[in-house]
């Protein structure tokens, strides 16, 4: 737990810190994406999506999750890992 803790707080490189904003961008337009029915059908928009755009809007989550908590999982400097005796 606290190796998880020292990569959390730890120096993210730069090239990571481009793959957290894709990975949020990712997410916020899957969630833009699975919202979309919903938030027209409120207008009083009837338009019928096909259920793979809505599978779409889905996997872009996950992908973008996973590359944003990736992203913040990698540090710069190793050596805090290493235990001290």
């Amino acid at each position: 737990m606290k190796n998880l803790w020292l990569r959390l707080t730890g120096d993210t490189p730069k090239f990571f810190k481009k793959v957290i904003a894709i990975g949020a961008s990712l997410t916020a337009t899957g969630t833009a994406i699975i919202g979309l029915p919903a938030a027209l059908a409120a207008a009083g928009v009837s338009i019928a999506f096909p259920p793979s755009i809505v599978a779409v809007g889905g996997y872009l989550i996950a992908a973008g999750a996973v590359a944003a908590v990736v992203g913040k999982l990698t540090i710069t400097d190793t050596s805090i890992l290493e235990k001290k005796d």
